[in-house]
Formats: C-alpha cells, sequence, structure tokens
C-alpha cells in the first residue's frame, strides 16, 4: 500500500481513542479504523510512539487532549 504521505515531509497524525474504538487520521485522512470488541487491550496506561527497525521517525510537537474534558471558557469578570 502506498504511504499516506511522502518522505521528508512533516505530516500530522490524529489518534482518537474512545471505547473500544481506535481511528489513526494522517493529515485528515482516516488510515486505519480499529474496535478492539474482545477488549484484549488496555483503556488507560502508557502512550508509545514506535516505528520499525531500520526507519526514521522524528516527532516535532505532541500533544494529548482528554476530548471528553469540558471546555475551559473565558474567566468571569470580577
Amino acid at each position: 500500500k502506498d504511504s499516506p504521505a511522502p518522505a521528508g515531509e512533516w505530516i500530522l497524525v490524529e489518534v482518537l481513542a474512545k471505547g473500544d474504538r481506535v481511528t489513526v487520521k494522517v493529515n485528515g485522512n482516516a488510515v486505519a479504523d480499529f474496535r478492539d470488541d474482545k477488549q484484549q487491550f488496555a483503556r488507560r496506561g502508557h502512550i508509545a510512539l514506535h516505528q520499525d527497525a531500520n526507519a526514521t521517525i522524528e516527532f516535532r510537537k505532541v500533544e494529548i487532549e482528554d476530548l471528553g474534558a469540558p471546555k475551559a471558557g473565558p474567566a468571569p469578570p470580577p
């Protein structure tokens, strides 16, 4: 299968995990969609960034956001 992004360019990778479903997007295009129906993977714990052997990978910015958490709004006036 062709790579979802050209070599040597920065790309945006989003991993959305909700319940038993994980979706991976590269530059906004879904490239993987997995449902853990058998609950064989942990629901909490470590997050690992991994690349196969003999490959180079660089990370420029990593953000983790709880999409279920309420958004902080502007502070109320004094």
